[in-house]
């Protein structure tokens, strides 16, 4: 595994800068539940977003979305259905965990260490689980990670990497952020032009704070309508040091969202 992973690593400062910009369109089904509950919950909005008129909450959302390098993100959303339409608050709940540069050594402000980092191997042991050979050709490497010591900034889970040119395929990552523990799964795309963007993602997070439990699940996928490669000649150049980390690099427009409730 270790051997594995310090390729991936190398790899990651240039699949960290290869897109430039994208256009795509991302749909998103959300659920929320409202597991346990006691009278603090009157507070819980200023640690979290939750809406404590509706138990369970079932919604869709469609975002025009908009990348351009180096951590400017716009999403811009369309349409709004569901049970009960999400706040702003519930909309940058998600936002914030699929506004991910899975190359980055750093992602949700900072606040966790990647296991693609330079500094990878002082935080985590790695492990090859197994290699499968998928879609007759494509031979996918599944790495375990574990953090040496337990850190809310540390992260465990699996990485999909794909041999000879160690891009990842997939991820599927547990930790704690903010109030919230998370499982992400996300897969990435496999042609040239996508190769590092994602194509698919599950997130399911849990809130446990003042005797209270709320679970959120979100299912969503994405519809690249354009997307800019970084080269030579259009490869932006930083007289500063760049920060790929981009989870915090983002707008959020709905003033005009058509509301569909059922």
């Amino acid at each position: 595994g270790d051997s594995i992973m310090r390729l991936v690593i190398q790899r990651a400062d240039t699949y960290k800068t290869a897109v430039s910009q994208y256009n795509a369109e991302i749909y998103i089904k959300g659920k929320s539940e409202i597991l346990k509950q006691n009278f603090l919950m009157r507070f819980a909005h200023h640690l979290f977003p939750v809406n404590r008129k509706n138990k369970d909450m079932i919604f869709e959302m469609v975002s025009l979305s908009q990348f351009n390098t180096p951590n400017n993100y716009l999403h811009d959303f369309k349409a709004v259905n569901g049970n009960s339409i999400p706040n702003e608050a519930k909309q940058k709940e998600v936002l914030t965990f699929l506004n991910l540069n899975v190359y980055s050594p750093t992602i949700y402000n900072e606040g966790i260490i990647m296991p693609v980092a330079k500094e990878a191997f002082r935080f985590y042991n790695f492990e090859l689980i197994d290699s499968k050979i998928i879609n007759d050709s494509l031979k996918v490497h599944k790495i375990s990670f574990m953090p040496k010591r337990w850190s809310q900034k540390l992260l465990c889970g699996y990485l999909y990497i794909i041999d000879q040119n160690w891009r990842i395929d997939k991820i599927d990552v547990n930790g704690r952020f903010s109030f919230a523990e998370f499982n992400l799964v996300m897969s990435f795309g496999r042609n040239h032009s996508d190769l590092i963007l994602p194509q698919k993602a599950d997130l399911f997070l849990r809130y446990n704070v003042l005797g209270n439990a709320i679970t959120s699940t979100y299912h969503t996928s994405f519809n690249y309508k354009t997307i800019v490669l970084n080269t030579g000649k259009n490869k932006t150049t930083h007289k500063k040091k760049t920060n790929y980390d981009l989870t915090a690099y983002y707008q959020v427009s709905s003033n005009t969202v058509p509301i569909i409730q059922d």
